[in-house]
């Protein structure tokens, strides 16, 4: 019997843990309507103290301007100080419970607030973690086997689908990955060319693709122009120039232009392993074909290194510059 309250209790204390963000912000704004109810309630109770002490006031007022209004300053400063014990008593006495309830209620809210960023920082760095280390895998396999082997092992290549029909014939076909379970869904800032609107694609004619490409590529680099002047980019902003469908990801993902070190980026797409350009890029089926946005980085002596986006570029904004008051993302002033 013991045992099963303690488990019972272990439970609940773990529920409210792993909903503490959701508890406080209810309980927070239930806090802020009740609050509200008692203020609206006790509303007569404060007006009836607002007008006494609008008449002591006018008293004060009036007898300030009439010369033997006061036989003594003792007597005003008494008689002022007496006006507000009534005002303070009074407004505590007949609000106390609604402003205590409304200053709870957004406290909570407030811790509400903190709870959740500090879950959303956890999770994203994991996740920038898993990024890394994805990331570090993939390098590891393009230099033990081969770009192609990294392509493969990336979108699985094709399945074989294989087909019984009443005659007793069988048929096979091969049906690429992402047409049975959408690559995009675990290779973060990533598309087909089919998701770009309006792209005409057919297959065998690589004037169209190539005409298509260059099109994506003309609108990444009006944006890598707009990142120079304004020092960021967000994968998004990418997109919409793109013709791309959004991502949640995307929202917060993209680069800086310039890094700490003095060496800047540039936003750049990359299939199969290599970026944009290569003619190997349009052989097979384009529209099997998996892009990726990378960031090409360029030292201060000229050695480029290619890396992933930064998953939350909104995590690099600072403080607002002291003396401009213009927010700083990072170390660099925008």
């Amino acid at each position: 019997m013991k045992t099963d309250i303690t488990r019972t209790l272990n439970k609940a204390l773990l529920f409210g843990k792993k909903n503490s963000d959701k508890i406080e912000f209810v309980v927070g704004n239930i806090c802020v309507a009740a609050g509200t109810v008692f203020l609206i309630h006790d509303a007569e109770k404060i007006s009836d103290v607002q007008v006494e002490v609008a008449n002591r006031l006018d008293f004060i007022k009036d007898a300030d301007n009439d010369p033997d209004g006061w036989e003594s300053k003792e007597e005003r400063k008494k008689y002022v100080s007496e006006t507000i014990k009534i005002a303070v008593k009074g407004y505590a006495k007949g609000c106390w419970k609604g402003v205590s309830l409304v200053a709870f209620g957004e406290f909570l809210q407030y811790i509400s607030h903190a709870t959740l960023t500090k879950k959303y920082n956890v999770v994203n760095t994991a996740l920038a973690g898993t990024a890394a280390a994805f990331s570090n895998y993939r390098e590891r396999v393009v230099k033990d086997q081969g770009k192609e082997k990294d392509y493969e092992y990336l979108t699985g290549g094709s399945m074989v689908s294989v087909e019984q029909k009443p005659d007793g014939t069988v048929t096979t076909t091969e049906v690429p990955l992402h047409t049975m379970g959408d690559a995009r869904t675990y290779i973060p800032h990533s598309f087909f060319l089919g998701d770009v609107k309006n792209f005409y694609l057919t297959s065998g004619n690589n004037g169209n693709v190539a005409r298509g490409i260059d099109d994506l590529l003309r609108a990444l680099n009006t944006e890598n122009n707009v990142a120079k002047i304004q020092g960021y980019i967000f994968e998004n902003k990418a997109r919409y120039a793109m013709n791309l469908p959004e991502t949640v990801a995307g929202q917060a993902a993209g680069m800086f232009y310039e890094e700490p070190d003095g060496s800047t980026n540039r936003l750049s797409l990359f299939a199969r392993g290599v970026e944009i350009g290569d003619p190997s890029l349009l052989e097979g089926k384009p529209e099997d074909i998996l892009f990726e946005f990378k960031v090409v980085n360029t030292s201060k002596d000229g050695r480029i290194t290619v890396k992933p986006l930064e998953d939350n570029i909104l995590d690099r904004i600072a403080d607002v510059d002291s003396a401009s008051g213009i927010p700083k993302f990072g170390w660099f002033k925008c």
